[in-house]
């Protein structure tokens, strides 16, 4: 998990370098040479971009957020899916347009939320809905704890042992 985080942080730092970069260019241009000056500039659109990211899907994608009246079916699926999954049930939404597509997005785990367009829920049946909500739930699940092996369990044969894989 450490090292899964860690090359998370990395990420984030290779992207601040890089917006920090097209910044100074641009101020360096205009006269602007204070260091300070960039790495505040550069906190705060980090920043505003993490606030303003789902609000920016859900204005470009029309969602709207369904009570559990409108949807029974659904809503009683994406909590199935996510006790399954062991994760917060995240908010539902329906986008308004005909194209077939669901997606998952948000800020964290607890701030979940799931949408599927009014195209999908016409053209799939149940169980092919659920599996394509499965499939997008699966974003919000974060792995406990990863296992680095220097070799995998082997049979008297020399197959990988499948079974004793897994601790």
């Amino acid at each position: 998990m450490w090292l899964f985080k860690l090359r998370m942080y990395l990420l984030l730092v290779l992207l601040f370098a890089i917006i920090y970069a097209i910044v100074t260019v641009i101020g360096v241009s205009l006269g602007l040479a204070n260091f300070y000056f960039y790495l505040i500039f550069s906190l705060v659109l980090m920043f505003i971009q993490y606030m303003i990211g789902p609000k920016l899907v859900e204005w470009s994608m029309r969602v709207r957020y369904t009570e559990r009246q409108q949807y029974p079916q659904l809503h009683q699926m994406v909590e199935d899916l996510a006790r399954r999954a062991k994760i917060p049930k995240p908010r539902v939404g329906i986008a308004a347009i005909s194209i077939p597509n669901a997606f998952a997005f948000g800020r964290s785990l607890r701030d979940g939320r799931v949408c599927v367009t009014e195209g999908i829920v016409r053209l799939l049946n149940e169980d092919e809905l659920r599996s394509f909500c499965r499939k997008h739930l699966a974003h919000f699940k974060i792995p406990h704890y990863f296992e680095f092996r220097d070799s995998l369990p082997k049979t008297r044969s020399g197959k990988i042992d499948k079974v004793n894989l897994v601790p």
